[in-house]
């Protein structure tokens, strides 16, 4: 299992990760089995009950120790638009890690621009979040009221974000 990302977008992951970091993701993957090799700590939170299992499973089949995964299921079917009151036990979840502040935080799954603005509370001034899927989606720009950019790319099919946070929306 490899992330379902470019190799740009990865390369521009792993220049911001060190050994140190406590990272958590929104949506498990490639990168749940990829990125904790470059972490001390990460965290993951994902709402499919199916895929959950297979993420786990590869977890331990490669002995993947520094991962804290977690399934959190929708809170109604989602529908299109997505609505937040369907994901917002997923977007809180992050509230029962038990962590202050993550360094990193990769947000590849549903809810995105709401993940965004919700995990502010637990960052700090060096900290970094990536959003994939970030140009593509319009509906996703709106964390430009919280965060500046510092890197991204652009791939013809793949494209990645890298944010810090505004310090006026830092509770540091």
């Amino acid at each position: 299992m490899q992330p379902w990302m470019s190799e740009h977008e990865i390369a521009l992951i792993l220049k911001h990760l060190y050994y140190t970091d406590t990272m958590l993701e929104w949506g498990s993957g490639g990168s749940t089995t990829y990125f904790p090799h470059f972490v001390n700590d990460y965290y993951s939170i994902e709402h499919d009950e199916k895929w959950s299992v297979k993420v786990q499973e590869e977890l331990k089949s490669n002995n993947i120790l520094n991962v804290n995964f977690h399934h959190v299921s929708w809170d109604s079917p989602r529908t299109t638009p997505t609505q937040r009151s369907q994901f917002e036990t997923y977007i809180h979840h992050v509230d029962n890690l038990e962590v202050d502040k993550f360094d990193k935080v990769l947000i590849d799954g549903r809810a995105r621009g709401w993940c965004a603005e919700y995990v502010l509370k637990y960052l700090h001034k060096d900290s970094i979040i990536f959003i994939h899927d970030f140009w593509k989606r319009p509906q996703y720009h709106v964390v430009f009221d919280w965060y500046d950019e510092i890197a991204s790319v652009k791939d013809t099919h793949q494209t990645i974000v890298a944010l810090k946070p505004k310090p006026k929306y830092l509770n540091n």
